[in-house]
Parts: C-alpha cells; sequence; structure tokens
C-alpha cells in the first residue's frame, strides 16, 4: 500500500473526504490535492505531520515506513490488526472499514444519556354508584320501567348515588341534563335534596319551619311554580321521602318564603 493509498484508506476511515481532512489537519487544500498529483517527496515535514496528527497515526506510518506501522501508543493487538488488515485484498479493507464504522456509531448510541422515563399515572380507583332516573327540575315523568343503573366515581368521592338533572328549575346550580351526585345524608335547612313524592323523583332546596311544614324550592325563581309545599297536616306530607342530599361547591341562598 502506498502513500496516497494508506490516506485514502485513513480517510475512508473516518468518513471525511479532502476538505474535512484541510479543516481537521490545518493543511491546506490545496497543498493536499497537490499530494495526489506528486506524492509526498519534497513535502515539508510539517505538512506531514499535520496530516498524520488528524488521521491518528505516526508520520512514519502514514508515508509507509516498513518498520513502523502505527503511532505511538497503540496496543500490540491493534498493530497486529493493522498488519492483517494491509493483508487484505481491496474489497476485504471495505469491510473492515465499514465494519468499524458501524460499531463506533453503535458505541456512540449506546454512550447517549437515556431519556427520562416517564412515569405513568396511575389510573385512579373507582367504585360504583347507582345512577338514578332523571330527577325533576321541571315537568318530567320517571321512568319507573328502567331500574337505576351504575356510575363510577374516584374511589374516595363522597357521592352515595348520581342521577340526571331533567329540566332548568334548578339552574344555574344544577343545569338541564347534566349528572349530579349526591350522599345518603338528610338534608337540612337551605341544602338541596334529592326526593320521591307520589311516585316521582325531585331535586329541590329543602326548608323545614317551625311548624313542622315542608317547602322544596326551585333555585331558578323565574320558576317558582313548581316549588312544592307540604303541609304537616295534609296526609301528602307522609309521601315524602328523602333520598339524600346533593353534593354541591357552594351553599345557595334561601329564597324569601
Amino acid at each position: 500500500m502506498d502513500f496516497l493509498e494508506r490516506l485514502d484508506a485513513l480517510m475512508d476511515a473516518k468518513g471525511w473526504n479532502k476538505h474535512t481532512l484541510a479543516q481537521s489537519s490545518g493543511v491546506p487544500y490545496t497543498t493536499i490535492v497537490g499530494l495526489y498529483k506528486k506524492g509526498y517527496d519534497n513535502t515539508k515535514l510539517t505538512t506531514l505531520r499535520g496530516l498524520a496528527s488528524a488521521l491518528g497515526v505516526s508520520v512514519d506510518y502514514l508515508i509507509g515506513d516498513p518498520e513502523t506501522k502505527n503511532a505511538p501508543g497503540i496496543s500490540p493487538e491493534a498493530m497486529k490488526v493493522a498488519v492483517d488488515y494491509d493483508g487484505l485484498p481491496g474489497w476485504g479493507q471495505r469491510w473492515v472499514r465499514n465494519t468499524i464504522r458501524d460499531v463506533q456509531e453503535a458505541v456512540e448510541e449506546l454512550a447517549k444519556p437515556e431519556p427520562p422515563v416517564e412515569e405513568l399515572e396511575e389510573e385512579p380507583a373507582m367504585k360504583v354508584v347507582p345512577l338514578f332516573q332523571p330527577f325533576a327540575a321541571g315537568p318530567a315523568e320517571p321512568d319507573w320501567d328502567n331500574p337505576p343503573g351504575e356510575y363510577e366515581v374516584p374511589l374516595g368521592s363522597p357521592a352515595d348515588f348520581a342521577f340526571r338533572v331533567n329540566g332548568t328549575s334548578m339552574e344555574p346550580y344544577l343545569p338541564d341534563q347534566s349528572v349530579q351526585f349526591g350522599s345518603f345524608r338528610t338534608p337540612g335547612n337551605g341544602d338541596v335534596g334529592a326526593f320521591v313524592l307520589g311516585g316521582e323523583y325531585l331535586v329541590k332546596q329543602y326548608f323545614r319551619d317551625a311548624l313542622g311544614n315542608v317547602y322544596l324550592l326551585s333555585l331558578n325563581r323565574r320558576e317558582e311554580d313548581k316549588d312544592v309545599t307540604l303541609w304537616a297536616a295534609n296526609a301528602e306530607f307522609r309521601q315524602l321521602t328523602v333520598l339524600g342530599t346533593i353534593i354541591m361547591t357552594e351553599k345557595p341562598p334561601l329564597p324569601k318564603i
């Protein structure tokens, strides 16, 4: 292998061309092109040193001194590989260079820091509560033919049941067709409760006066005609069943009765 073949092989091993070699060695591109025309004879030693240093070999190895095959500091095993490499045909040397390049790329890839592992958010544990048929917040006929369905809520939720609002008399607190939640707790004055009266589900604000009369009030006072008053002395009073208290972020004010 002569000087130019060795120079080409070293550039191929690094994936360089003449421009890259010029940039890495500081040797002018025109000087490198001139070497391909006239060889290294009469070339300045500083030029050869610049090329050899950039390519990672000694000057002796670059010019083909038979007594020096590699730059100082290369292991005996590497020197043996270099000797074996020189004995390969051209296609074998290309195969070795390609293999080394593939291994170098693999090593570089393995050396890259691994991206942080994204922690998967665990889905919250859920519980199932009954979903009752629409609660009237306006005129509605309950669907008694269908039993309560099911609705999933987070395990720590205070909800004991769910229901769908039907009507606008409880807006804006409980919008029409929204799904709301309640707990099996008896409502106090001012609370919004879920009731069954005369076979109909109702959702209303609860108030009981000192005489025991019960008022089921609409929060939307433009629909106060949908209020229900149960007098303590009336038999209808005994038909009222309290299902629970509606869970709300704020307690709505009581209207004047």
